[in-house]
């Protein structure tokens, strides 16, 4: 979908015809002609691609009634959820179909481990390895993509790695988690012993627009919480559990402040979370929980967001970061749609 969305936004000013190119497929543009080959041909394979035309148009790219391309993005993320899940999930009977890997599940489910390999925001969406090792019951690992280049990290015929796309974004983020946490249902859709927790998700995941959107209306509170803190120096993030990655990402889609995302249980072992933000560390405790936490509630600051099943919080707990973040910078007066000494911003440009 992201691949799609890319290739929209280069082309669609000048042409709404298009031709997908195919796993092995090789153009070449010769005179003005173009040919395809195949890098592994077998008989019948005949490389002729369709022209599609692509049934969008230019406003639907372009900012709209948002002031940037990152605000949008952020409100964007219930459609980006429903469109990741859309044909691969039926909630009315509990299936996850994943069409390009239906005929490698049955080799998968027999692995030795699960690698997932990527950097900044899908390393975040790494966090899913919680619910893959509960589903799976498999050891799965998560490797920076640049540390694991820089070792001779042993990989075994019978492991499985998934390179997990960088592309940053909110959009990204959530649409990555919803991914991983289909192809982990996917995994145990035979496990008598699995089915109540397995529905318990798709039925999390079955409301989970709903919930954006109930997140998405807290802007206005959000907004005001910024302009508290705008002339901060700096913001401790603290969470553990499927909330250490929300922090992370919150600490790395800030801009041009310091942020830091920390696993709250390193800092101050068997102090519990509120304890420890009220009394062990200086400063102004803001709590992000969901609205069934009264004891949180009742003892700090904070912003609620609905409640959903434990491996899907972290999603509606990021997007008041995700929030901050957008409304911080405008404060400051920084392009948030351009950020300085961003390597995407030079390269995609």
């Amino acid at each position: 979908i992201k691949y799609y969305i890319m290739l929209c936004y280069a082309v669609i000013e000048h042409t709404n015809r298009v031709i997908f190119l195919e796993d092995d497929d090789v153009a070449a543009v010769t005179d003005g002609r173009l040919s395809i080959h195949r890098i592994k041909r077998t008989a019948g394979d005949y490389p002729a691609r369709a022209i599609q035309t692509l049934q969008m148009e230019l406003q639907q790219i372009m900012k709209g009634n948002y002031s940037s391309f990152m605000q949008k993005e952020i409100f964007e993320q219930p459609e980006s959820v429903v469109n990741t899940m859309r044909g691969r999930i039926n909630s009315d009977n509990n299936t996850v179909i994943l069409g390009g890997l239906k005929d490698h599940i049955k080799e998968i489910q027999r692995c030795r481990r699960l690698i997932l390999i990527a950097c900044g925001t899908s390393y975040h969406a790494g966090v899913t390895r919680q619910v893959l090792e509960e589903l799976t019951e498999l050891p799965v690992m998560v490797e920076l993509a640049s540390d694991f280049l820089d070792r001779n990290t042993p990989v075994f015929r019978d492991d499985v790695c998934f390179f997990i796309s960088q592309s940053g974004g909110s959009l990204a983020y959530t649409s990555q988690f919803v991914s991983l946490v289909m192809f982990a249902l996917l995994m145990c859709d035979d496990r008598i012993s699995m089915q109540p927790r397995r529905n318990e998700i798709i039925q999390g995941l079955k409301v989970l627009p709903d919930l954006i959107k109930e997140v998405l209306s807290l802007d206005d509170e959000i907004q005001k919480l910024a302009a508290e803190l705008y002339q901060q120096k700096s913001v401790l993030i603290m969470g553990r559990g499927y909330h250490y990655a929300t922090c992370l990402e919150g600490a790395l889609v800030s801009i041009y402040s310091y942020r830091q995302g920390v696993k709250e249980g390193e800092c101050s072992h068997s102090i519990h979370f509120r304890i420890f933000n009220q009394h062990q560390i200086p400063g102004r405790p803001i709590v992000i929980c969901d609205k069934d936490d009264y004891e949180t509630i009742k003892n700090s600051s904070r912003t609620k967001v609905p409640h959903s099943v434990d491996c899907l919080q972290g999603i509606l707990s990021v997007i008041p970061l995700q929030l901050l973040s957008f409304h911080l910078a405008v404060l400051r007066g920084f392009d948030v749609d351009c950020p300085r000494n961003l390597a995407k911003s030079v390269t995609i440009e």
